[in-house]
């Protein structure tokens, strides 16, 4: 009787942590974050430069909140996002931006003495980030107790180690790009069938390969 109450309180003690109010704020910043990019085509240049910006500082700051636990080893999670998702997503915001799509630069090693710069185009690292965070939300929403804590435990493990360096650093070239005083509307139609034709070329030319 003692163990099957121990049980209870320890299942009961899991739920009130996967529905806490610090991780449901994060689940639901990641998805607002996921449902924007996978509509990138709605949105002008200025405003999905803006929106990108306010929604990877929430993103920051929901995840950096949350206390660290480590990552539970051993634990296969089930993947959301395909290649072909990945770099349709990618390749849709590289356009969008257009010449905005600067370089990132940042360490990647938390090992400071180990520590390699890594420069990635903004697109690149937003569709890192989605990855991420579309994975951990699918994950999430099986609704399996167990695999919510494996997937919020590697969702803050990643955010240490891999995303959440991309995201403060791409933060802090979209308040370059948006504070610059440059015209952000969007480029003429004639830079934009270049653009185009340079993506078309790219598809061919993984096909002929």
């Amino acid at each position: 009787m003692e163990d099957k109450n121990n049980k209870k309180k320890k299942s009961n003690k899991l739920r009130d942590y996967l529905f806490s109010k610090n991780v449901i704020e994060l689940i639901t910043i990641a998805s607002e974050y996921c449902g924007f990019i996978e509509k990138v085509n709605l949105f002008s240049k200025r405003d999905f430069l803006s929106k990108t910006q306010k929604l990877l500082s929430l993103l920051y700051l929901k995840t950096a909140i949350l206390n660290s636990h480590g990552r539970i080893e051993g634990e296969e999670l089930e993947q959301f996002v395909s290649e072909l998702q990945y770099n349709h997503l990618q390749e849709q915001m590289a356009f969008k931006l257009g010449e905005h799509d600067l370089t990132v630069s940042f360490y990647e090693n938390n090992n400071l003495e180990d520590s390699q710069l890594v420069n990635v185009v903004i697109s690149e690292c937003l569709a890192d980030i989605y990855q991420e965070l579309r994975d951990f939300i699918g994950n999430y929403q099986l609704g399996n107790h167990r695999t919510m804590l494996i997937a919020l435990r590697e969702c803050q493990a990643n955010f240490e180690t891999f995303w959440g360096q991309r995201a403060i650093s791409t933060i802090a070239t979209l308040h370059n790009i948006i504070y610059s005083g440059e015209d952000l509307r969007e480029e003429s139609n004639t830079k934009k069938e270049d653009n185009a034709n340079w993506l078309i070329n790219k598809h061919l030319q993984q096909y002929k390969s």
